[in-house]
């Protein structure tokens, strides 16, 4: 499955190396970075959490959102071998007009939908306020979980421009050119 559109990689834009933070663009748009990457001493294992937007990326929508995450899985794994894992942990704070609890449910829903175990949703013990949630699952690689992924990534695209008013690629082509990344 092509990432159509998105582009990832290391620092400066060189090829990806598992392992270290992962930088994700929409042609030269800078979308954001998943700022801890680490890969287990196997190398069968590797750990996402802490993404950032980039400050230039404003606005983005739900679907974008879904999209940017599950191109970002997509592209793991096309490069990764049977048997290996990816473990997602999400935090998310969120603000008085979001339901944190909605957010981590809705998640934990899409994780499940590419064929990932949850490991826990629940609000994060220590923090000061509500609305600080965390997700934590586990995808395997295999041709089941890979189907789910692939189906879901069309499925979402679809929904990206339906939502967007054309093609998905189109539209986000159209919203880069005008340097935003969102939903109007």
């Amino acid at each position: 499955m092509a990432t159509e559109g998105f582009v990832f990689s290391s620092e400066a834009r060189k090829a990806y190396v598992p392992g270290t933070p992962l930088f994700v663009w929409i042609g030269d748009l800078p979308v954001g970075t998943v700022k801890s990457v680490k890969m287990s001493r196997d190398g069968r294992t590797l750990v996402l959490q802490n993404f950032d937007y980039a400050p230039t990326f404003v606005s983005p929508s739900i679907a974008l959102r879904k999209l940017i995450f599950l191109e970002l899985t997509a592209f793991l794994a096309e490069n990764a071998a049977p048997g290996f894992k990816i473990v997602y942990r999400f935090e998310h704070r969120t603000t008085a007009d979001i339901d944190g609890i909605a957010l981590a449910n809705a998640r934990a829903r899409m994780l499940e939908g590419i064929g990932a175990t949850l490991s826990s949703v629940a609000p994060r013990i220590g923090s000061r306020g509500d609305g600080h949630f965390v997700v934590d699952a586990t995808w395997r690689h295999s041709d089941t979980n890979l189907a789910k992924l692939r189906a879901t990534v069309l499925a979402t695209r679809a929904e990206y421009a339906k939502e967007s008013g054309g093609t998905w690629l189109k539209s986000l082509a159209a919203r880069i050119k005008r340097g935003r990344g969102g939903a109007e």
